[in-house]
């Protein structure tokens, strides 16, 4: 749950930067983020989780803090920086918008 803060947080801020920021610093931005998720893609960090029962018992650190952050970030950003979708969606199939 602590985890969550940061998170909700980073969300509000990345759907504030994604309406304030201009179309081609956002697709820049949204191009660097897809780049360092083909990193995660060849990279199994679950190779490091698997048999470390010790990890759950660890306290929440500042690390974490920041990296959750950076998730929400991310996530509000992505997602309001998509509106359209949703927007041509509803349009398009009758939401009543």
């Amino acid at each position: 749950m602590l985890l969550a803060i940061p998170a909700v947080v980073g969300s509000v801020i990345g759907a504030q930067l994604a309406v304030d920021i201009d179309r081609e610093a956002f697709e820049k931005a949204i191009a660097v983020v897809m780049l360092l998720m083909i990193f995660f893609m060849f990279f199994k960090p679950s190779q490091f989780l698997h048999g470390r029962a010790d990890l759950l018992s660890r306290k929440v650190d500042w690390k974490q803090l920041l990296i959750f952050f950076l998730i929400g970030i991310y996530g509000g950003g992505h997602v309001s920086g998509r509106r359209w979708i949703f927007s041509f969606g509803c349009a398009g199939f009758g939401c009543g918008l």
